[in-house]
């Protein structure tokens, strides 16, 4: 019975193999005028594409990156502001100097090439003309994200913000 079977599955091999299969002259006969370069053509267009494809993943993944940097910038630009904003308005308010002078918190540790520069402006809302300030000042915080090792007056300007000290 086994030998009969594999005589079977032996005949049924035999005559599918070849004819699934085309030879060298058989296959020239099934191609029609034209198709010899097809799969060459194909794979071609297939690469190009693979490669386009490509370019426009590393592309994305490059603005993705720059994206991230911009917003670290910003974050730690926010931060520092607001830590020297409220360092200045818990400090004792300036009377005396014209313009009014606050210096930077000496416990917030400033990251490396980061540079902040605070600006004071006493306000006269009365309109009396006096150089006194009526109590009232503008604070402007900016931040500098440095582009050599050392500052200088083309630091790139992260964040620029402001707010009133009252004299309580």
């Amino acid at each position: 019975m086994q030998a009969k079977i594999r005589r079977e599955l032996r005949g049924l091999t035999t005559s599918i193999i070849p004819s699934a299969v085309p030879s060298g002259k058989e296959r020239s006969a099934t191609l029609s005028a034209g198709q010899e370069g097809q799969g060459l053509i194909e794979v071609l267009i297939a690469v190009a594409i693979l490669g386009i494809v490509a370019v426009a993943f590393l592309s994305a993944l490059a603005t993705a990156s720059s994206a991230l940097i911009v917003a670290d910038e910003r974050t730690i630009a926010e931060s520092l502001a607001r830590s020297e904003l409220e360092y200045i308005k818990n400090s004792a308010y300036d009377n005396t100097n014209n313009p009014p002078q606050y210096s930077p918190d000496p416990a917030i540790d400033i990251p490396d090439g980061y540079n902040i520069n605070i600006e004071a402006v006493r306000l006269d809302p009365e309109d009396d003309g006096t150089e006194d300030d009526d109590g009232i000042q503008k604070i402007t915080v900016e931040v500098y994200r440095q582009d050599g090792p050392t500052p200088s007056s083309q630091d790139k300007l992260i964040l620029s913000t402001a707010d009133y000290k009252v004299n309580r």
